[in-house]
């Protein structure tokens, strides 16, 4: 019933713990697909031992060893997929034993007040750690100070709140992908974050599921939101927060050829002003942000975006 896509690069240290992790949930009614995305450790021999260990139906890609990158490795995992849903796995976290369980009832309940025919993400929070498992926060949402309600294509086209490893998405949604990934893609979970708000239903549980690891090694950073780190990023410069939102406009210009086709005109609309604001004045930039709500999670956030473009 469900698929478990795991991409690994040099995982050697925390992939056991994942995988026994999978091995005590209350629901077994899964594949786990793994890629390896060109590891030259041993997180190879260590998923194969875990994965006899425990028991787990498990397989790895046939795309495996070659290294593409975490966005489009778990884009050819997403292509092997069969499953009625899809869940995201990261190799360094510890899921709670009812995290399936609970997210496959949740994805159920979804699919009754929506029905079954509409594209759904299911995304959840969860417990920040530290590298040996010491807690660091409750909540990663209330930890970096992020707004799940804020859903709207225009929310999601500016600031990410989807966290893959805490995401089930169902079949209807799955066959819409288009892949493989843009390059402007900036991360799996974002990207279908945006395309979810444009053609289904995001749907946030307010519970915990996940560890969450926060180590020197992790692909995408997750420091703790705070005015000092805030100040840090003014000081910084204007230049270095303007990269970054020119990031998010060049994948809004490729969500935008990729799935122009199925947006509403006001949706097209939408994603083309913020894939091209960068061609407005300072004046027009700003009045575009509040026509069409491109907004950030926070007003020092959405003050800081103002400052940037």
């Amino acid at each position: 019933m469900i698929d478990i896509l795991l991409s690994t690069y040099n995982g050697e240290k925390f992939v056991r713990e994942f995988i026994l992790s999978l091995g005590k949930q209350s629901c077994r009614d899964f594949d786990l697909l793994i890629r390896d995305d060109g590891s030259d450790d041993d997180t190879v021999r260590i998923l194969k031992e875990c994965l006899e260990e425990t028991g787990i139906s498990g397989r790895f890609s046939s795309s495996s060893s070659r290294h593409v990158g975490v966005v489009q490795s778990f884009g050819e995992l997403l292509s092997e997929s069969c499953g009625r849903y899809v869940m995201f796995a990261d190799q360094d976290d510890v899921w709670h034993p009812d995290k399936i369980a609970k997210m496959l009832k949740l994805m159920h309940a979804a699919e009754r007040k929506w029905g079954e025919s509409t594209p759904l993400l299911l995304h959840s929070d969860l417990r920040v750690c530290g590298a040996h498992g010491e807690n660091i926060a409750e909540s990663f949402i209330r930890y970096q100070k992020l707004s799940p309600e804020k859903d709207a294509l225009s929310d999601l086209l500016v600031q990410n709140h989807v966290t893959g490893c805490a995401t089930m998405i169902n079949g209807v949604l799955k066959d819409r992908v288009r892949l493989p990934f843009p390059p402007g893609a900036i991360c799996h979970d974002w990207y279908l974050a945006i395309l979810t708000a444009a053609i289904g239903r995001i749907v946030f549980a307010d519970k915990t599921y996940v560890d969450y690891r926060k180590h020197d090694a992790n692909v995408y950073g997750s420091p703790e939101y705070s005015l000092s780190g805030c100040a840090g990023i003014v000081r910084r410069g204007r230049g270095a927060l303007n990269h970054r939102l020119a990031l998010t406009q060049a994948q809004a210009r490729d969500f935008l050829r990729q799935y122009g086709d199925l947006l509403t005109p006001a949706d097209r609309a939408t994603v083309s002003r913020w894939g091209n604001i960068g061609g407005h004045g300072k004046l027009g930039r700003v009045a575009t942000c509040l026509r069409f709500g491109f907004r950030k999670n926070t007003v020092a956030r959405t003050l800081g975006m103002w400052w940037a473009i």
